[in-house]
C-alpha cells in the first residue's frame, strides 16, 4: 500500500473532527420540593387529651449575673447524687432550721448508735451504712455517729469513704442533717447524723436512749434481737423466700472445680476452695470475672468473659451435683414450713436453668411454689424485684415474706422490699455485721423464730 493515498484519506477526515460551534449547555434539573411543601396536604391527628405546656420564648433581656456564688445553694445537695467529690461538709434538708447544726454539735439529742466503717471498701461500707440507717430509724434513734476516717491510708492519698458517706447521707430520705463530729467524737473523720422520727400507728417506737441492753456487732450498736421492727413484721409472715447456695446446699466444691477449670483453660494456676468461696454470691457471670482476676471487683474483656462463660457452664452443667450436698436439717425445716402452712419460694442469683437443674437433681424442686433465678427478672438481689415477684405470684404482700439467706444481698433484698430479713450463720459469709432481724443457727431455727412471733 502506498503512503500517498493514506495521507489523502487523513486529510479528508480532518474537517469532520473540528467542532465548528460550542455544544449547548444541558438544562439544570428542577429544585427538589421542600418538606413543608410535601406535607402541605397532611392533616394533624386528633387531640390526644394531654396537657402540653406552652413554650415560653426566651427573654430578649439577659438576666443579671449573680455575684458571690456560681450556683444555687441547693445544687450542692443534688450534685451529691452524681458527684461524690462535691458532697457538702455539713448538710441540712430543706425545711430544717439551720441552727439545728448547733444543737447536733451540742449533743442536744443523746447519741443513740455508732457505726465504724474502718477497714471496709467502698461497696461494703455503703451497704453497711444503709443497713445502719434503716435499723436506726426503725428503732427510734435520732442522733447517731458515722465514723469514716480521714482517708490517710487511701490509694494516692484520695479518701474514698468520706465523700461516699456524705453523698449517701445527703440523698437518704430519713437524714435531716449532718455535720462533722467534735474532736472527742472523731473530728473530721466522723459525722453526727440527725435522723427523722418514725411515726407508726401505735406511736413512735421506743428510742435507743431508753432501751437497755445495747449490743455491738462489728461496729454496729443495736437493740437486743426481737425488738422494734422485727416483731411487727414477723407477726404476719405467710411465706419463706429461701436462698440456695450457702443456705439450702453447700455447692462450693462443684463451683470451685468449675472456676478452676476456667483458670486452667486460660493457663492460670488454680485457686484454693476457700478463695472461691469468697467470690460466690452474685451469680455465675460475676463469679467468672472474679475467678479469672481473683479480685472481688475484677473484670475481664468481653470476648474473654464470653469464652470463659462457655467453659464454666459446660463444665458446671455436667458436674453440678458431684459434690454438692443439702445441708443437714434442711429437709426437716422445709417439712416444718409446709406443716405450718407457709408457702416456700426459692430466690437465688444463680441462673434459673442451673437452679432448676440443681434442685431437681437434689430432689428439692417439689418443695417450692416457684423458683426465681438471677436471670428470671430484669433485676436480681439485692433489688427488691424478686420478692415483689414472689408476693405477686403468691397473692400476698412483701411484708408477709421472710427472706432467709447467708449474704448481704439477701438482707438488702429484704430491706428494699420491706420483708423480714433472716441470716443463717452456717453459710459462706460472716453475717454478724449485716443487721438482719434475726441470725439463725439452722434453718429450723429460722422457722421457730417466725412461729414464736405469732
Amino acid at each position: 500500500m502506498s503512503r500517498k493515498p493514506l495521507k489523502a484519506q487523513l486529510k479528508a477526515l480532518k474537517p469532520a473532527l473540528v467542532i465548528s460551534r460550542p455544544v449547548p449547555a444541558l438544562p439544570l434539573p428542577p429544585p427538589s420540593p421542600s418538606f413543608s411543601w410535601l406535607m402541605r396536604d397532611v392533616q394533624p391527628l386528633a387531640p390526644d387529651n394531654r396537657v402540653h405546656p406552652a413554650r415560653v420564648p426566651p427573654s430578649p433581656h439577659p438576666q443579671p449575673r449573680q455575684t458571690g456564688m456560681l450556683r444555687p445553694p441547693e445544687a450542692d445537695h443534688f450534685a451529691s447524687w452524681f458527684d461524690e467529690d462535691r458532697a457538702q461538709a455539713d448538710f441540712t434538708r430543706d425545711g430544717v432550721p439551720r441552727d439545728v447544726l448547733k444543737k447536733i454539735r451540742a449533743r442536744h439529742w443523746p447519741l443513740a448508735g455508732r457505726l465504724d466503717l474502718h477497714g471496709l471498701d467502698r461497696d461494703a461500707a455503703e451497704a453497711r451504712l444503709l443497713l445502719f440507717l434503716h435499723r436506726s430509724v426503725h428503732d427510734g434513734a435520732r442522733l447517731v455517729a458515722v465514723i469514716h476516717g480521714q482517708g490517710f491510708g487511701s490509694v494516692a492519698g484520695q479518701p474514698v469513704l468520706r465523700p461516699m458517706v456524705r453523698a449517701t447521707l445527703g440523698r437518704h430520705p430519713d437524714v435531716l442533717a449532718y455535720c462533722p463530729a467534735p474532736p472527742e467524737g472523731g473530728g473530721a473523720g466522723a459525722l453526727f447524723v440527725l435522723l427523722r422520727r418514725l411515726h407508726t400507728a401505735g406511736g413512735s417506737p421506743a428510742g435507743w436512749s431508753s432501751a437497755p441492753g445495747w449490743r455491738t456487732l462489728a461496729g454496729h450498736t443495736f437493740n437486743p434481737p426481737g425488738s422494734g421492727r422485727a416483731r411487727r413484721v414477723a407477726m404476719s409472715i405467710r411465706a419463706f423466700a429461701l436462698d440456695l447456695d450457702g443456705t439450702l446446699v453447700d455447692s462450693i466444691p462443684d463451683l470451685s472445680a468449675a472456676a478452676n477449670q476456667v483458670r486452667r483453660h486460660f493457663h492460670l494456676p488454680p485457686l484454693a476452695e476457700d478463695r472461691i468461696r469468697s467470690h460466690v454470691g452474685d451469680g455465675v457471670a460475676t463469679l467468672v470475672h472474679r475467678a479469672l482476676t481473683d479480685l472481688r471487683d475484677g473484670s475481664v474483656p468481653l470476648e474473654q468473659h464470653a469464652e470463659a462463660m462457655n467453659v464454666f457452664l459446660t463444665w458446671y452443667g455436667d458436674h453440678i451435683d458431684v459434690h454438692t450436698r443439702v445441708y443437714p436439717g434442711v429437709l426437716d425445716a422445709l417439712q416444718q414450713m409446709r406443716d405450718n402452712g407457709y408457702a416456700i419460694a426459692l430466690v437465688t442469683n444463680k441462673s434459673i436453668a442451673l437452679a432448676e437443674k440443681l434442685t431437681t437433681r437434689l430432689e428439692l424442686a417439689p418443695w417450692f411454689a416457684l423458683q426465681v433465678g438471677g436471670d428470671s427478672l430484669p433485676e436480681k438481689k439485692p433489688s427488691a424485684q424478686p420478692l415483689h415477684h414472689v408476693a405477686h405470684t403468691l397473692g400476698i404482700q412483701t411484708r408477709e415474706i421472710a427472706m432467709v439467706g447467708d449474704s448481704i444481698n439477701d438482707v438488702l433484698c429484704a430491706r428494699n422490699a420491706g420483708s423480714l430479713a433472716i441470716s443463717v450463720s452456717y453459710g459462706y459469709e460472716d453475717v454478724s455485721s449485716y443487721a438482719a432481724d434475726y441470725i439463725a443457727a439452722t434453718l429450723a431455727d429460722a422457722v421457730e423464730f417466725v412461729k414464736n412471733r405469732h
